[in-house]
């Protein structure tokens, strides 16, 4: 007597087809959400070693952070590489300085590759354009000038994240690299996540963030 080979029919295949098809679409919104867990804290760390940097510059320079380098109506963030080639300013400084070991802290795993984007997330001119990665809020509105960190509250929001593009306007708002809300530094070295309800409703100039 001929035994008969056991084998799937088309039903039973197309029955593990939907079965597998099924798990992938429950496994991926949460790998998803795993993956940009993993890189919003990999962007708070990175934060957190710009603000130590800033901290330490400041020690060593009198309380004094990074300075800007243009001149504008009102308070602005930046962060780019100078014209002059091998100089660096604004957050740049920390880097050509030796408070940060390598410019890849400057630029969150979120970021967006754009053709406006360099290398190290600095700008190839001292204008406001170009620039992406984390900005950074250096102070007053004058030529390279220097404000010092003791006189403003420890909350004050200095980093965030960031895109580029270009603007006369001078105040400058935070970018969604993250679901929503976005990562920020305070002057006193803490990162916190806050939520995008409220980083779209603020001016970023030395705001304090204990009202929320």
């Amino acid at each position: 007597m001929t035994r008969r080979q056991s084998a799937f029919t088309l039903i039973e295949l197309l029955v593990v087809v939907a079965i597998v098809t099924l798990l992938i679409s429950m496994l991926v919104p949460s790998l998803t959400k795993a993956r940009e867990l993993a890189r919003t804290t990999i962007c708070k760390t990175q934060m957190h070693n710009i603000g130590l940097a800033v901290l330490n510059y400041g020690q060593d320079f009198n309380g004094s952070i990074p300075p800007r380098a243009e001149k504008a109506s009102g308070e602005k963030w930046g962060m780019e590489k100078s014209k002059v080639p091998g100089s660096w300013i604004h957050m740049g400084l920390l880097y050509s300085e030796g408070y940060a070991e390598n410019t890849g802290i400057f630029i969150c795993p979120n970021q967006a590759e754009t053709a406006l984007v360099t290398k190290y997330g600095f700008g190839e001119n001292s204008i406001n354009w170009g620039n992406a990665g984390y900005w950074y809020f250096p102070g007053g509105p004058q030529y390279y000038q220097r404000d010092n960190i003791d006189k403003f509250p420890h909350q004050s929001v200095i980093v965030t994240d960031f895109d580029p593009f270009y603007t006369e306007n001078p105040v400058y708002y935070p970018d969604n690299h993250h679901p929503n809300g976005n990562n920020v530094l305070t002057l006193g070295g803490e990162v916190r996540f806050v939520p995008r309800e409220i980083t779209e409703g603020l001016a970023w100039q030395w705001t304090e963030l204990d009202q929320y």
